[in-house]
C-alpha cells in the first residue's frame, strides 16, 4: 500500500512537471508492445470487470485530487485531477522495472470519458510494465454554473454539478478522495460524488447573505422602531414619519429584488410594509393622545420673582405687623383731629402701647400738640376695636388646572397587540432562515 501510494506520487509529480523522458531500452520496448497492439480494442475483461446490484461492467476504479475550488457569483472556479486505474495486459513487459509515461507516438487503449461542462482536460498515461496496470490522469480546469432554490434568496445554498459520462457497459467508482484544497475553501465548499446512473461530482456552498443584513434587515428593523417611537409625538409627526418609513421599505424591496418569484427577502420586506400599514391605519383611527386635566384649589403667594422693593418690604412687614394686632386701627371720622401746621396726621398705635414715649410736642395752629392728637386717637380707637374693618381682606383661593397629554387606552392596546404579532413574526423568520441554512 505504501508502495503503491508512493508510485502515486512520483507519477503525478512527473505529470506536473512535464517529466516524459525514456530511456533507450524503455522506448525499444515500447515500440515492440505497441507494434501489434491496436488502440480501438478494450482490454480483457478477465481482470476488469466488476459485478453490482445492476449488473456487470468494465470496472474503472478513480482516485480524485481536489485541488481549488473557489465561489463566485452563481458560479464555482473548480480544479481537479482525476486519476483512473485498469489493467491492460498487453502492455506487460517484464524486462522494465520502472513506471513508464506514454509518449503522445503511442495510443493505447482509453476510456471514453466525456466532462461536462469544461474543456478537454490535459491528460497523462502511465503504465506499470509489472503488472500492466495503467494509469490515466486528468487534469480538469473548469468554471461551473450554479443553480439554486429562488424562494431560500438571500439564504440559498449553491450547488454545482460537474458530469462524466462513459460507455454503456463501462462505469467509475471513486475510491478515494483527497482535498487538497486551502482551508478556507475546505469550510466554504463542500462536495459529494455519486456514481449511478453515470458519475455526478457535486460542490456545495452557501450565497454571501452576510451583506443583506447589513444592507435589508438591519435598515428595516430601525425604520419599525422609529416609527414605534414616534407613537409618543404629536399625529401630524406620526402620520409623517410613518408615511416616510413605507415610501423607504417600497424603494429598498424594489431595489433589492433579483428574482421574479416569491423569496424569503419579500416575505420579510412585506411583513414590516403590513405592519407600518397597521400602525399607520391606527394613527388615522384612533386619538393620537388623551389629556387627563387635574384641577386643585392653592392659596396665593407673593412669588419671588416679583417681589417689591426693599421699601415697600419694609411697608408691607408693618402692614403685616398690624394685621395680627386688632388694637391697630384707624381713628374715627368723627374725632379726626384739624390739620396742623397745613398738614393732616395720622398716627398708627401699637398694641402694647397705650400713649406715646420720648414723644416731642409738635405745636399746631390752635396749640394743640401731636403728641395730644396720638392719645385722642389712641383712647378713641379702643372704643372702636371691636368691629373695626381689616386692612386687608384674606386672599382669595386660586384654582390650578395642570393638562397631562399621554397615549389613549384603545391605541395602546392597538399598538401591544403589532408588537406581539411583530415578535411572532420575527421568531417565526428566524427559525424559518436557520432551517434554510442548515438543509442543503
Amino acid at each position: 500500500m505504501i508502495l503503491s501510494s508512493a508510485v502515486v506520487f512520483l507519477i503525478v509529480t512527473s505529470f506536473f512537471n512535464g517529466i516524459y523522458a525514456l530511456t533507450p531500452e524503455e522506448r525499444g520496448e515500447l515500440a515492440r508492445k505497441f507494434k501489434y497492439y491496436h488502440p480501438s480494442v478494450r482490454p480483457r475483461d478477465k481482470y476488469n470487470l466488476i459485478e453490482t446490484l445492476n449488473g456487470t461492467f468494465f470496472n474503472l476504479n478513480t482516485e480524485i485530487e481536489l485541488l481549488q475550488s473557489r465561489p463566485l457569483v452563481k458560479e464555482i472556479q473548480l480544479e481537479l485531477v482525476m486519476i483512473i486505474h485498469y489493467l491492460d495486459d498487453r502492455l506487460i513487459m517484464r524486462e522494465l522495472d520502472d513506471v513508464l509515461t506514454i509518449p503522445s507516438e503511442f495510443k493505447p487503449w482509453i476510456p471514453i470519458i466525456s466532462i461536462f461542462p469544461g474543456k478537454d482536460p490535459q491528460q497523462s498515461i502511465h503504465v506499470d510494465p509489472k503488472t500492466g496496470q495503467m494509469t490515466v490522469f486528468y487534469r480538469i480546469f473548469s468554471h461551473l454554473p450554479c443553480f439554486a432554490d429562488s424562494w431560500k434568496y438571500p439564504f440559498e445554498k449553491y450547488q454545482c454539478d460537474l458530469y462524466f459520462t462513459t460507455q454503456q457497459d463501462e462505469r467509475i467508482f471513486v475510491r478515494r478522495m483527497r482535498d487538497l484544497r486551502p482551508d478556507n475553501q475546505i469550510s466554504s465548499v463542500g462536495y459529494q460524488t455519486e456514481e449511478w446512473p453515470y458519475m455526478v461530482f457535486h460542490l456545495f456552498f452557501n450565497s454571501h447573505w452576510h451583506s443583506s443584513i447589513v444592507n435589508v434587515y438591519l435598515p428595516s428593523i430601525l425604520i419599525f422602531s422609529v416609527v414605534i417611537f414616534a407613537q409618543w409625538k404629536r399625529r401630524k409627526i406620526q402620520i409623517i414619519v410613518c408615511v416616510a418609513a413605507l415610501i423607504s421599505i417600497i424603494i429598498m424591496q424594489a431595489s433589492q429584488r433579483k428574482y421574479d418569484q416569491i423569496t424569503m427577502q419579500d416575505l420579510w420586506m412585506t411583513g414590516i410594509l403590513l405592519h407600518l400599514i397597521a400602525i399607520l391605519t391606527i394613527d388615522l383611527v384612533l386619538p393620537s393622545r388623551r389629556i387627563i386635566y387635574t384641577t386643585f384649589h392653592t392659596s396665593s403667594r407673593i412669588s419671588p420673582k416679583y417681589s417689591p422693593s426693599p421699601a415697600r418690604n419694609r411697608r408691607k412687614h408693618s402692614m403685616d405687623h398690624s394685621e395680627q394686632s386688632p388694637l391697630m386701627r384707624y381713628s374715627p371720622p368723627s374725632i379726626r383731629p384739624k390739620p396742623i401746621g397745613g398738614q393732616n396726621v395720622y398716627a398708627y398705635v401699637n398694641a402694647a402701647v397705650s400713649e406715646p414715649h420720648n414723644s416731642a410736642s409738635i405745636p399746631g395752629e390752635d396749640g394743640q400738640s401731636i403728641s395730644d392728637a396720638l392719645l385722642i386717637r389712641s383712647q378713641t380707637s379702643r372704643a372702636y376695636s371691636s368691629t373695626p374693618p381689616p386692612l386687608h381682606p384674606p386672599p382669595p383661593t386660586i384654582k390650578r388646572q395642570l393638562t397631562e397629554v399621554t397615549i389613549g387606552t384603545k391605541k395602546r392596546i392597538a399598538l401591544s397587540v403589532i408588537l406581539v404579532v411583530y415578535a411572532i413574526f420575527f421568531i417565526s423568520y428566524c427559525i424559518l432562515v436557520f432551517f434554510v441554512l442548515s438543509n442543503p
